[in-house]
């Protein structure tokens, strides 16, 4: 019934977050995160993280943060999160005699290891922290039951009333803390039914995508609302529906077990604004009226939004988020390198630098690469992964690829270009998506849970287009 949370000092969660740095520092990857820096992926500023590690139990939001700034320090350093998850475990189990093999997690690692981490993290906190209102409730039905178990004689001088009333006294608090305990449990486990890819207070683009994984079964779908702050009432007001294909009224996209929606957040000139993003599941009937409600405010020239949320809505998750400068946002994670051939880039090319619309990219691989192939995917401002397959050539070691980069009107705008390697059955559903695009002469782009599985990051370019 009770957690298995160890009384402690203070000094527990700070001791993680230490272990944490230092295993997240001396994985192999692209460079070492400084403490500035992964405070900066946990979308806080470095004294807040100092911060953390003197509380004695950080709350939801605390841990959904220091989860995020695990996941980036993963994607910006390529760091392979399995072996961040066995290192934290090899921590814990040396450090505080945790074995996290122990734990409860219907979370599939493999299929998906970030949900699996965001719960392993829960974990840990639940069982190295002091969780004062726990242990004063178990504390006090520990006394309480050996009050009226101890001193018998004395009891039996005792009236009988007053003995009665006691023993009634303790069995209603032990039920009422059953209770609590039952409650409790039962919101942890709604709180963990999903990982959700934005986290509260976070620092958003105008353009970026929210990606959810279930943990649990969702019965419904998935929508994203973002609403406005108004300054003047202090208060968030209306509830726009996020759609990437408003014409048809579609909802965040689905994959298998997975979801992703695109997100508009404001104006250019919102910079430094704030907003509320809700994240709900509808029912069918909900579903069908917001899509509907899309459609003829679409057709009206006059996106209306919602003065509440619809009926048949329930929350997954509500975060506040702040507008940044950026029109989109960092490229979602790919892979985790878990192909370990060698493939480079000979066009020098670094973060920041200008690009035309049309670019070669080239390198060379192993000559045993076993069969894979070297593609490159655009990642552009409307959220999507687009194949890039002109003039792709694979041979004596070398590979090249032509790159397009948007259309005219796209000069100055971010893309992210990703290198990487893709096995037969990825390398044929690549091919196959981009023969139905030209038949078509309809290039609508992939969302991140749309690449087909696979493939495998090598290295990854922002680039800005002349």
């Amino acid at each position: 019934m009770w957690s298995r949370c160890i009384s402690m000092d203070k000094s527990n969660w700070g001791k993680f977050i230490d272990r944490l740095y230092i295993i997240l520092k001396i994985q192999k990857g692209k460079g070492r995160p400084n403490r500035a820096t992964f405070a900066d992926y946990c979308g806080i500023n470095p004294a807040l993280l100092t911060r953390w590690s003197t509380i004695s139990f950080p709350n939801d939001s605390s841990i959904e943060s220091l989860c995020k700034g695990i996941r980036l320090t993963c994607e910006k350093h390529g760091l392979a999160i399995d072996q961040v998850i066995d290192a934290i475990s090899k921590a814990v189990i040396n450090e505080f005699n945790i074995d996290t093999s122990q734990f409860s997690i219907d979370v599939d690692r493999n299929k998906y290891p970030h949900a699996y981490l965001s719960h392993i993290i829960f974990e840990i906190r639940d069982n190295i922290c002091t969780r004062k209102p726990e242990n004063s409730m178990h504390e006090s039905v520990m006394v309480s039951e050996t009050a009226a178990e101890s001193n018998t004689q004395e009891q039996c001088e005792k009236p009988m009333g007053s003995t009665k009333l006691k023993k009634t006294v303790v069995a209603l608090f032990c039920i009422l803390t059953v209770i609590a305990a039952a409650v409790c449990s039962l919101l942890l486990k709604q709180s963990k039914e999903a990982w959700i890819s934005i986290d509260n207070g976070s620092i958003m683009p105008e353009y970026f995508t929210v990606n959810v994984e279930q943990a649990s079964p969702i019965k419904g779908h998935i929508w994203v609302f973002v609403s406005v702050y108004d300054s003047i009432k202090n208060i968030y007001v209306m509830f726009y529906p996020q759609s990437m294909n408003p014409a048809l009224g579609e909802g965040a996209a689905k994959v298998n077990e997975k979801w992703e929606c695109g997100v508009h957040l404001g104006r250019p000139d919102d910079s430094g604004k704030k907003f509320k993003l809700t994240v709900v599941v509808a029912d069918n009937p909900a579903n069908e009226s917001i899509a509907s409600s899309i459609q003829r405010w679409i057709k009206n020239g006059n996106y209306e939004g919602f003065h509440q949320l619809p009926a048949g809505c329930r929350m997954l998750k509500e975060v506040e988020v702040i507008r940044s400068p950026e029109k989109i946002g960092m490229a979602p994670e790919i892979s985790r390198n878990i192909f370990k051939e060698n493939i480079t880039v000979e066009n020098n090319l670094q973060d920041g630098d200008n690009v035309p619309q049309y670019a070669t990219f080239k390198g060379k691989y192993d000559k045993d690469i076993g069969g894979r192939k070297v593609w490159v995917l655009v990642y552009s401002n409307n959220c999507k992964w687009y194949p890039q397959y002109e003039n792709s050539e694979m041979g004596n070691g070398i590979w090249k690829v032509d790159a397009r980069f948007g259309d005219k009107e796209n000069a100055n705008d971010i893309f992210y270009a990703s290198v990487i390697s893709a096995d037969k059955e990825a390398d044929t559903a690549l091919r196959k998506i981009c023969s139905e695009w030209i038949n078509k002469n309809q290039y609508p782009g992939l969302y991140t849970i749309e690449l087909p599985g696979g493939i495998d990051e090598k290295m990854r370019f922002k680039v800005i287009r002349k």
